[in-house]
């Protein structure tokens, strides 16, 4: 998709959608290092004004990645200014700032101009949003999405490559064994954490990784959402029962356990 929208004449933008923490942003960007393409990268949200500053300065621009700027989309402003920048019912992509702005006149910038870059967007956002739903109509769109046993599949893998940590891959093994066994909820930054952890165990007795580890993957939220994923997987109690022991158990409400449910299917673990 990166490739059609590098090389296509008419469709301006990629939206890259998923959970955060499963490498969204290491695969977009490892892809362009990899393909000798330097893009410009937006990091950062602020305002409304700050972004239609941004895009002007990088108009031309052959690529830009927008990534971790997800409340981008809460500003209906910024939203109709990306919505501008990805479509035109004509060739040219006019965008507009609409107010007088004392700012603007100061770093020289005008009020409209044609924007010429290409966008990818990189979003942890996956509920609903008008102005998420806007500019995918706009743009080429991908939801990247594992399941729980794909998850650890690909740590599995990560670990036969990873040089970072002074470990062998038996003890990179043995972190996601550890997530496999006692992880409810997990990504890719808790395998980097365990990993740490248990390379630090190396150079000090101090340390113990696995009880260190264990205190981070069983955390309450942790226990409330792998309580809701044994009874979602094993459990053959109606479901209005499984709320019942939820309720019991945690002192938590029914909208609670609905709640870390949908967080459980989102995350491809139910």
């Amino acid at each position: 998709m990166i490739e059609v929208l590098l090389k296509s004449k008419n469709i301006h933008g990629l939206m890259v959608l998923g959970e955060a923490g499963i490498g969204k942003s290491y695969s977009v960007l490892n892809y362009l290092e990899d393909n000798d393409v330097t893009p410009s990268v937006l990091t950062t949200y602020s305002t409304p004004l700050s972004l239609y500053m941004f895009l002007y300065k990088h108009k031309d621009d052959a690529l830009i990645v927008m990534d971790d700027v997800d409340n981008i989309w809460e500003n209906d402003h910024s939203a109709a200014t990306l919505k501008s920048a990805m479509w035109s019912v004509d060739e040219d992509r006019k965008i507009e700032w609409n107010s007088t702005s004392k700012l603007l006149e100061k770093e020289g910038i005008p009020d409209t101009f044609y924007f010429n870059s290409k966008i990818i967007f990189i979003c942890n956002k996956t509920r609903d949003n008008p102005n998420v739903d806007a500019v995918l109509s706009r743009v080429l769109h991908f939801k990247i999405t594992y399941t729980r046993e794909e998850k650890i599949s690909q740590m599995r893998d990560i670990c036969k490559s990873i040089k970072k940590f002074n470990l062998t891959l038996k003890e990179k093994g043995e972190v996601v064994d550890l997530i496999s066994e006692f992880a409810s909820l997990f990504d890719f930054r808790t395998l980097m954490q365990g990993l740490e952890i248990r390379e630090l165990s190396k150079e000090s007795e101090s340390i113990d990784w696995r009880k260190t580890f264990l205190s981070i993957l069983e955390s309450d939220v942790n226990n409330e959402l792998k309580f809701v994923y044994n009874k979602s997987k094993e459990s053959v109690l109606p479901v209005e029962e499984q709320v019942a022991e939820f309720k019991k158990m945690f002192g938590k409400s029914r909208r609670t356990f609905f709640y870390l449910k949908k967080k459980l299917v989102d995350s491809g673990c139910l």
